[in-house]
């Protein structure tokens, strides 16, 4: 079996039509299980986690989101209640009092800012012509790192989505890639091997063929995600995903409930 676990319900309601949308595309594309991770800052009880630059509203409720879920596993098919939770560095404590807030099977943990900056944004992506590509790779990393021995987060996400507009740096990576690695094996967090990438600017999964062989080489458990925003991304490059992690030796895949980790075949009946 194959498991989805990183999609958005964000471009929809928060309503049962439109997340079935997103389980009849996982059902066309083999998908057997997948899991809702909606961003953290859509929540208004995720108020409290912000700085006071940060801008977005949130626009649902908690309760909402899981009573849909967990009506969804009754009505249409196995839904898992996930959250992709924004790492800020200072707000530890605001993001674990979030967290303790609802029944998550899995916490995805994600960097997007370098202090007030989303360095991801496409509205804001003129804005790497002024930054010093170098620095911006090093304090993501560090970030990074941060995230992942923070004990928050099951799952990092996009590891390297910094690279997402193509800006390359003149470091070399590895002593990065290695230190990561082994943070995440330390701390038993998962790490997300994603096709979100093949559809922006960079033309590339997440992360790097050097990157997933860190992760590999210290033994890492790995999740494969499509990052769906709309019900069409669902499964998204799989098949190429599971050929790229079986390339680094990988033979399984991570299944979660309840936050508890297991493992599954990554290439069995009906996954390749």
């Amino acid at each position: 079996m194959l498991f989805d676990y990183h999609m958005h319900l964000e471009n929809g309601p928060i309503r049962m039509d439109w997340l079935r949308e997103f389980v009849d595309a996982a059902a066309r594309n083999g998908i057997g299980e997948i899991g809702v991770s909606e961003h953290m800052f859509r929540f208004r009880e995720a108020t409290p986690v912000w700085p006071s630059w940060w801008e977005l509203q949130p626009d649902c409720s908690l309760d909402e989101y899981v009573d849909l879920i967990q009506r969804a596993r009754s009505l249409v098919a196995p839904v898992k209640i996930g959250v992709e939770a924004e790492y800020l560095r200072g707000r530890e404590g605001e993001i674990r009092d979030f967290l303790e807030k609802a029944p998550w099977d899995y916490v995805i943990g994600s960097v997007h800012y370098i202090g007030e900056w989303g360095f991801d944004d496409s509205a804001r992506k003129n804005e790497w012509d002024s930054k010093d590509v170098n620095a911006a790779y090093r304090e993501y990393y560090g970030l990074l790192e941060e995230a992942i021995r923070s004990g928050l987060f099951d799952v990092i996400g996009h590891p390297d989505v910094i690279k997402v507009f193509g800006h390359r740096p003149t470091i070399d990576l590895g002593a990065y890639y290695d230190r990561i690695a082994g943070a995440a094996k330390s701390c038993g967090v998962a790490v997300e091997v994603s096709t979100a990438g093949l559809r922006k600017p960079v033309k590339e999964m997440y992360p790097h063929t050097d990157f997933l062989r860190a992760f590999a080489r210290m033994g890492v458990p790995i999740v494969i995600s499509s990052d769906a925003h709309y019900p069409e991304h669902v499964g998204f490059e799989f098949a190429r995903a599971i050929e790229f992690a079986g390339s680094m030796g990988y033979r399984t895949i991570t299944r979660f409930s309840r936050r508890i980790p297991s493992q599954v075949p990554l290439v069995g009946e009906g996954n390749g």
